[in-house]
């Protein structure tokens, strides 16, 4: 899907790592919740309480999983 539509959007964005990622939550027609961001280069390590899934639309991103070896 290359856009939403019917779509509320939090004014208030989720800020992190001092402004260099920025997020904002959108809540669709049918009751789900997507958040859109946008990360700087940099380095980051985010703590989740359950699994995210993160679509990458443009750049690229190196990822390291906790307790993976590799």
């Amino acid at each position: 899907m290359d856009n939403y539509q019917s779509v509320d959007v939090d004014k208030l964005a989720n800020i992190y790592f001092e402004g260099k990622v920025i997020s904002r939550n959108i809540f669709l027609k049918d009751g789900s919740k997507k958040t859109l961001g946008v990360m700087l280069e940099g380095g980051y390590e985010f703590k989740t309480a359950s699994r995210e899934l993160m679509e990458i639309h443009s750049g690229k991103l190196n990822v390291k999983i906790a307790g993976d070896q590799n």
